[in-house]
């Protein structure tokens, strides 16, 4: 039994002497041996085989390459083990070279983790081939301490998205990164309130007929139900038309002007409340989802469509008014009885039959206003490629929810 504890206590000590910090000075431990053995530099360094500029490069860890054998012969010079030696080298070197050391974690972390020709694609950084001035971009967009906290910050985020599909993920990692950034910096105090926001959603539709203050106005509703919703320019690399994300345990929204059709901006909104009031669990967990892929979520975007469509007109009463699409009286009244912009009539008549009729679009889309006419009262684009992110929350703050 003696024996057994005796040999953890040789372990332990194995490991004090390893992780502790060496107190050897080697420049002073070698003034001190020649003292001793009353020999001058340059006889040292006859004895040890070694250059001036190699043994200084040791005695002040000013030289990162050594000569193994020489340190060996260095070791038994100043009558210390060879270990220590090294120990005490190492710790030196690390000092001395902090910076490059850092440097150099830095740079294989940003080349690693960034795709450097998309980040100039979209102004955010001048020359990708200037990693200190990448690191500073970065840092500074996002209100970091340090480039590594990239890594860190993980959001929950479901895609709603086009066909196309991106051949990298950076981009989507990035804009949800960006975009979840611009929604933790926006101070909604308020609950999220999952039975407010499902008695809220069916009122959503008659807004739609207030072109141009209307969308303004549900997403400061919404906002109240602790669902924040954000507007940001439409990327089309990325395909994105609209994303929920988990932020602070409370659902975001971001919408982008993906089309040029008015309706569109109303059918993505209630496309992703769906998500919200039935995916939101899998979207607090998920790290992001693209629209329209073939994988496990494709049901529930059909769902999530399905959801919206019939939000702003149920089936039955788009089958009702069809025969009548070409009666303009009749589709502005049908609209104004059941609460919705005529528009979104016309857009989902269009949808519907694009396929057997190649004209259906060119027919219908002067009745359909541009989204543009929605985004008047809506604030102007604070997503400057160089603005910080904390800024573009403080200006979206100040722009939709003032006064709330």
């Amino acid at each position: 039994m003696q024996d057994y504890n005796n040999k953890y206590q040789d372990i332990d000590k194995l490991l004090e002497t390893v992780l502790k910090k060496s107190n050897m000075d080697l420049r002073k431990l070698f003034d001190a041996r020649l003292k001793e053995e009353n020999l001058s530099f340059s006889a040292a360094m006859a004895l040890l085989k070694v250059e001036h500029r190699a043994l200084n490069g040791v005695l002040d860890a000013t030289q990162k390459r050594h000569d193994l054998l020489m340190l060996t012969r260095l070791a038994d010079f100043l009558q210390v083990p060879f270990n220590e030696l090294i120990t005490e080298l190492v710790e030196n070197l690390e000092i001395n070279f902090a910076y490059e050391v850092s440097t150099s974690k830095k740079e294989e972390f940003i080349r690693r983790s960034f795709n450097l020709s998309y980040l100039k694609q979209i102004g955010l950084i001048d020359d990708p081939k200037d990693l200190h001035h990448v690191e500073q971009r970065i840092v500074e967009h996002f209100g970091y301490t340090s480039i590594f906290d990239y890594e860190k910050e993980a959001v929950g985020i479901a895609y709603s998205s086009g066909k196309p599909k991106s051949k990298t993920t950076f981009e989507k990692d990035f804009w949800a990164a960006r975009s979840a950034k611009v929604l933790s910096g926006i101070n909604n105090f308020f609950p999220y309130d999952r039975d407010k926001l499902k008695a809220y959603i069916p009122h959503i539709r008659w807004h739609s007929m207030n072109v141009k203050k209307g969308l303004f106005q549900v997403i400061r509703d919404l906002f109240k139900l602790g669902v924040t919703v954000i507007m940001r320019p439409y990327d089309a690399k990325l395909y994105a038309r609209g994303a929920t994300l988990a932020v602070k345990d409370k659902p975001g929204i971001v919408l982008t002007p993906y089309s040029n059709y008015y309706p569109t901006l109303w059918f993505a909104l209630l496309h992703e409340l769906h998500h919200i009031l039935f995916d939101w669990d899998e979207i607090q967990s998920l790290t992001y989802h693209i629209t329209g892929e073939l994988d496990l979520f494709s049901m529930k975007e059909t769902q999530a469509d399905e959801f919206a469509a019939n939000m702003l007109l149920q089936n039955a009463k788009m089958e009702q008014v069809k025969p009548h699409i070409n009666n303009k009286t009749f589709v502005e009244e049908f609209a104004r009885v059941n609460q919705i912009h005529p528009s979104i009539i016309y857009i989902r008549y269009c949808w519907e039959m694009q396929d057997s009729d190649k004209d259906v679009w060119a027919k219908y889309t002067p009745l359909i206003p541009k989204q543009s006419e929605a985004m008047l009262a809506l604030p102007g684009n604070p997503w400057q490629s160089k603005v910080a992110l904390k800024e573009i929350a403080q200006q979206t703050q100040e722009a939709y929810f003032k006064g709330i």
